[in-house]
């Protein structure tokens, strides 16, 4: 919540998260990251995400013109017409929402979304350093003990995979976990 547009680097297509609204009520301070792990550099897609804030930050703009407000790149991402940051209950009213307008269940947290995306890359090979890193975990091995359940799969995938060297074979036949179901 405490992105501001000043932290997007759109030529080197990174945001830098590196502030925390702190405290709690209507007079919220930007205040550095808790830790040194939580502040950090993150890679925004070139396909998908940068047009997506692109679109975002020229709707902010036009909406604060509609408004008869100023435009200060200093702003939110994620604020008011006002420039200011959303308060929680806000965001979490908005993020209901959506999920019932998407058919998602209602008991969906928006910190659910960093699981979802976490065990989404851990289960498609992007190494523990790297979502530790894109988290903010000091040590990959958090990571890895929160999201041991997303690699799994891999224990039967290494095996495949040297079934197929040593035996020439180009594709493994996929494996199904009978007790779970799953392949």
């Amino acid at each position: 919540m405490g992105l501001r547009w000043t932290d997007i680097d759109w030529q080197g297509r990174t945001a830098y998260i590196q502030h925390t609204l702190a405290g709690e009520g209507p007079q919220r301070p930007l205040e550095p990251c808790k830790t040194l792990q939580s502040e950090r550099r993150i890679d925004l897609s070139e396909e998908y995400l940068l047009p997506v804030l692109r679109k975002h930050c020229d709707q902010q703009k036009l909406e604060r013109l509609a408004a008869g407000q100023p435009w200060d790149d200093t702003l939110f991402v994620f604020g008011t017409q006002r420039g200011t940051w959303q308060s929680p209950s806000n965001v979490q009213r908005m993020f209901k929402r959506l999920l019932k307008a998407a058919g998602l269940p209602s008991t969906t947290r928006i910190h659910d979304l960093r699981h979802a995306m976490a065990t989404h890359w851990l289960s498609n090979h992007v190494t523990d350093a790297v979502v530790a890193e894109r988290l903010g975990h000091r040590d990959p091995a958090v990571t890895h003990g929160i999201y041991s359940h997303a690699v799994k799969h891999m224990q039967a995938e290494a095996a495949d995979r040297l079934d197929a060297i040593l035996l020439g074979v180009t594709t493994a036949s996929p494996r199904t976990d009978e007790k779970e179901g799953n392949t």
